[in-house]
């Protein structure tokens, strides 16, 4: 599903989706997203050169639309923003106790900070599996020279893993278990 038109879909090399605009050249697992978001980022910076926004978001997620709009205008007049939901970085893993990470379920950088990514990021820099936590260290240990700013998310218009509004609820990382709704919403 395309929602929204001024968005790319990012796919493995061997995804079967309608709407892949950019397919990178290997196939992935939970294990190796570190490695995709390394290559995600390369890919975009490369076929994307007059883009100023890069934003990720995991595929059970829903923003809400005029918020995407919002954030996309705030880091393209800021220039310099890594902006989502602020986590602590295993400081342990990565050797980078000042880092800040935003969640890997939503976030955004600025062009200069998704190109000093593409072009300093290492193999050797992948030290966890969890890929935003490998993304923020490298961004704080590579890209602090670019002295950007840090912006938190409106977490009340993002939905991961399941929307509950109004009247509607709807399980975004559906795995064939209808039950999650009806335990969300008090219906057994």
């Amino acid at each position: 599903m395309k929602i929204f038109p001024n968005a790319m879909t990012v796919c493995d090399r061997d995804t079967t989706f309608p709407h892949c605009d950019i397919s990178l050249n290997r196939n992935y697992e939970y294990r190796t997203l570190p490695e995709k978001t390394m290559d995600m980022f390369k890919k975009a910076i490369d076929v994307l050169p007059d883009e100023n926004v890069f934003l990720k978001y995991d595929d059970d997620v829903i923003v809400d639309y005029q918020y995407v709009l919002d954030v996309v205008k705030d880091i393209e007049s800021n220039g310099r923003l890594y902006f989502g939901d602020p986590m602590a970085c295993m400081g342990a893993a990565t050797g980078h106790n000042d880092a800040r990470c935003m969640n890997g379920k939503f976030y955004g950088v600025s062009r200069p900070i998704a190109e000093c990514f593409a072009n300093l990021v290492e193999d050797s820099d992948i030290v966890t599996s969890l890929e935003d936590v490998f993304f923020g260290s490298t961004v704080w240990s590579k890209c602090k020279y670019l002295g950007f700013q840090y912006e938190a998310s409106n977490e009340s218009l993002i939905w991961h893993k399941l929307y509950q509004n109004r009247n509607k609820c709807a399980s975004l990382a559906f795995k064939g278990d209808h039950q999650t709704c009806m335990a969300a919403s008090g219906i057994y």
